[in-house]
């Protein structure tokens, strides 16, 4: 396995995307996915808190957070965000449309998923 920057990451989405017509919420879907995986393959847990940023990397969280959810697992999920606005990229593009930002959140990891807003101090 090769370790990658983020702007090489990045570029490779775009390639595959753009070169094999592979839409980038379908690599989110599969990189979250391959997450939740490994985590029931290699450890055994009831409950677990994914912890999330807020560009894309943050959206395959959210994607491995719905699956785990799915697979019977008491989920909490920590946003590194000042609120749902700050989501970036597809992880944005997934949120649904209306209601506060816990609520939409909520919404998009399933129910029965916690969500907190992570802020810095004095912010």
């Amino acid at each position: 396995m090769k370790i990658v920057t983020a702007e090489e990451m990045r570029a490779i989405d775009l390639a595959t995307t753009e070169k094999h017509g592979v839409p980038s919420l379908t690599l989110m879907e599969n990189a979250g996915a391959a997450v939740a995986e490994f985590a029931q393959k290699h450890f055994d847990f009831k409950t677990v808190c994914v912890v999330c940023g807020k560009g894309n990397n943050g959206g395959d969280g959210f994607v491995a957070a719905r699956k785990l959810r799915e697979a019977g697992k008491q989920v909490s999920v920590l946003v590194l965000a000042k609120g749902a606005d700050d989501l970036r990229g597809d992880a944005a593009e997934r949120r649904c449309a209306g209601g506060d930002s816990s609520h939409e959140q909520s919404a998009w990891l399933g129910a029965g998923c916690r969500l907190a807003l992570w802020r810095r101090c004095g912010q």
